[in-house]
């Protein structure tokens, strides 16, 4: 007898979704997310992450994959409207002891779930979710939750590869065991999902810079070829801001976001946004700075990319 997965409601619509790649400035534009009123502290989801990354690299059956997304987003929503399992630890960025509303946080800690109308919270209230590139299958979340919002933040690829350089994410972190980016093992080499394709040449680069600005490359092609899949419609779902847009002219940056969101930001989200240093002055010379350097050490071939991808950023041409 042939079964079918049961079709579980999703336990809210009103999910934002801060999407972005690796350092592109997500941790930044989520507290300022979950300030806006009736926002609830964002969350985060490595399960989805992971999820979404297996349907892609069609390890995965997407009507299996689209059931673990849905039941793991309410699993964790159900238990942040109940107040389980919250974080508490202050100095994290995604601590609910930093949201406007903690004392409500607190009240959910200690009160017995029958006696809290959560089913009102799930309703009224809007959920941010931090979510590492969600872009390379924007459909596949759409499908799941055709009412949620996604919010994608992209960042200077000067700035990216800087910051990645930092990170040692030109080799060595995908080694690391707090890695979860969906990764395979090659020739005793580990390589993240969205160059398995063209592992082969990704082997071939020399330098950590290269090996970055060809990740980069083959992630954007991914998001290219994914947007141009989704209805019209479905594209109405997503928004893109700039990480130099929202640290720079935060308020007119926020003010789109209220219009998509139909959201208004509150008197506690100029707190937060003081916090997190915006708005601020954007130092060029940093970044050019960084951009002679990053030239020295890499290919040729590199070197065109980086220039196309960097002429996509000023253009805001992200998908073309």
């Amino acid at each position: 007898m042939k079964v079918q997965l049961n079709r579980y409601k999703n336990i809210t619509d009103n999910l934002i979704f801060i999407s972005g790649i690796t350092r592109s400035g997500k941790s930044i534009l989520c507290p300022l997310i979950s300030s806006f009123k009736k926002t609830e502290n964002f969350t985060l989801n490595s399960v989805a992450e992971v999820v979404l990354a297996k349907i892609h690299s069609l390890l995965i059956n997407k009507e299996v994959g689209k059931y673990l997304i849905k039941i793991s987003y309410n699993e964790i929503l159900y238990n942040l409207a109940i107040g389980r399992n919250l974080n508490l630890k202050k100095t994290d960025y995604s601590s609910v002891a930093n949201h406007i509303s903690f004392k409500s946080y607190q009240k959910r800690l200690i009160t017995h779930e029958n006696k809290l109308n959560f089913k009102n919270t799930l309703k009224k209230n809007f959920f941010p979710t931090m979510f590492h590139d969600l872009m390379i299958d924007p459909q596949t979340i759409i499908e799941v939750f055709p009412k949620g919002k996604i919010l994608n933040i992209e960042r200077h690829p000067i700035d990216v590869i800087s910051s990645w350089k930092k990170k040692e994410y030109g080799k060595k972190y995908f080694k690391n065991e707090r890695n979860l980016i969906l990764s395979f093992n090659k020739n005793k080499k580990i390589i993240p999902f969205y160059i398995i394709k063209n592992y082969q040449e990704f082997l071939k680069q020399k330098t950590d810079e290269d090996r970055i600005i060809f990740m980069l490359w083959e992630i954007n092609k991914i998001i290219k070829k994914k947007y141009k899949k989704l209805s019209i419609e479905q594209r109405k779902n997503i928004i893109t801001i700039t990480f130099d847009d929202l640290t720079t002219k935060t308020f007119d940056t926020l003010k789109r976001i209220e219009l998509f969101l139909k959201i208004k930001k509150s008197s506690y989200t100029y707190k937060v946004a003081k916090k997190e240093n915006c708005p601020r002055k954007n130092d060029y010379a940093s970044r050019q700075s960084k951009n002679l350097v990053i030239h020295k050490k890499i290919s040729k071939t590199n070197k065109k990319k980086l220039l196309d991808m960097i002429k996509l950023y000023d253009t805001k041409k992200f998908y073309i």
